[in-house]
């Protein structure tokens, strides 16, 4: 008995051994289905994947690919025209490649001129694959087969008029007997570092004849006042800027007055914004604050003094001046109603002090800048 259960056994084991290798062939034939597949699948994506790869090479190269221009330049003949340097650098350093550059004069170019309406000189035409996105021609305007420069540069030339644009003039009325009042210099010397080119720039005295023509002329009632010419508009931004300045457009010219004194008021006559300082201290305290810190700080904010004076809280004006504003605290200082004039002053002075009556400005708070000594009103 034992026999056949050891036969019976065997026989199973070889039935399981046989079930084995065929479910073991049946999955290697999946295996090798799915391994094909994958292969098939990979294949695909990677000529796939070489395709649009070869496709954004092409797009690359493309790109990178120079666009071919011919340039014209006409060039104004008068001596006070500006340069197209810096329109021609700007154009070369693009993608281009220049087949051809050609320099014309306004008579060799009368041609062009005629048949393309231009109305500035020096100008830059430019031909051949104009109609593309590759590079920057923004500067210049559509003329069907040419792109043409908008606004070169001034000065230039206006063909319709024949007249140089944008050579501007400057008159600067000044009052030299004033040596603290303000200079309004600086400005042309900016537009002149911006590149305007300034024809003409004159300073006239304000009592001289051409000076009270101007005055006159123009209504003006400040001194130092400047005059620029309408020119200044071709030079971009320049208006603007003038504009924050408050400048007034009358009879061709730009109208700058001073901003902030001091200034001729012609009106009245009279020199405005030279104040005087008064500094009140106590000699007494020598752990007090040095009171001309006071005074640095309303330099600092624009404010001219003309006059300065420094009394000692027992001597006779220093006791005046205690007794006539009711000061309690010393370093102390005032300052003449002159200084109505500096805004920032009287913005800043409302935390500091206070305004009288008769228009001066008299510290009450000074211990914000140190230490101080309550005085009695004596």
């Amino acid at each position: 008995m034992g026999k056949n259960i050891q036969q019976s056994i065997k026989h199973s084991v070889r039935k399981l051994e046989k079930r084995i290798k065929k479910d073991n062939y049946k999955i290697a034939v999946i295996m090798l289905y799915a391994l094909l597949f994958l292969l098939i699948i990979n294949f695909f994506f990677v000529i796939k994947s070489s395709s649009i790869l070869k496709e954004k090479v092409k797009e690359i190269k493309e790109a990178r690919k120079p666009v071919n221009i011919e340039v014209v330049m006409i060039e104004c003949a008068e001596k006070e025209c500006s340069s197209l340097d810096d329109a021609l650098t700007k154009l070369k350093s693009q993608n281009v490649n220049i087949t051809k550059e050609q320099k014309l004069n306004e008579s060799s170019a009368a041609e062009l001129i005629e048949k393309y309406s231009i109305d500035k000189l020096p100008t830059i035409l430019v031909f051949g694959e104009i109609d593309t996105d590759k590079i920057d021609l923004s500067d210049y305007y559509d003329a069907g087969e040419v792109m043409i420069l908008k606004n070169p540069n001034p000065p230039f030339l206006d063909l319709e008029s024949g007249q140089i644009k944008g050579e501007v003039i400057i008159k600067e009325i000044i009052d030299s007997s004033c040596e603290k009042c303000i200079s309004l210099s600086s400005l042309p010397l900016s537009f002149s570092q911006a590149g305007v080119a300034i024809k003409d720039w004159r300073k006239i005295e304000y009592n001289s004849a051409e000076g009270k023509n101007l005055i006159n002329k123009f209504g003006i009632k400040k001194v130092p006042s400047l005059l620029i010419s309408q020119d200044i508009d071709y030079y971009e931004g320049i208006k603007e800027a003038l504009e924050t300045f408050g400048a007034e457009n009358k009879n061709g010219f730009y109208i700058i007055n001073p901003i902030q004194p001091p200034y001729r008021d012609l009106v009245q006559n009279k020199i405005t914004g030279m104040a005087e300082l008064i500094m009140i201290t106590d000699e007494s305290c020598t752990e007090c604050y040095d009171v001309t810190i006071n005074k640095r700080i309303i330099e600092g904010m624009g404010v001219v003094i003309d006059k300065e004076s420094t009394f000692d809280v027992n001597s006779a004006e220093g006791k005046k001046l205690i007794s006539k504003y009711n000061i309690s605290k010393v370093p102390a200082i005032l300052i003449s109603p002159e200084a109505r004039e500096y805004k920032t002053l009287v913005n800043a002075w409302r935390q500091v002090g206070s305004i009288e009556e008769d228009g001066w400005f008299v510290m009450r708070k000074p211990e914000v800048l140190g230490n101080i000594k309550v005085v009695e009103n004596l």
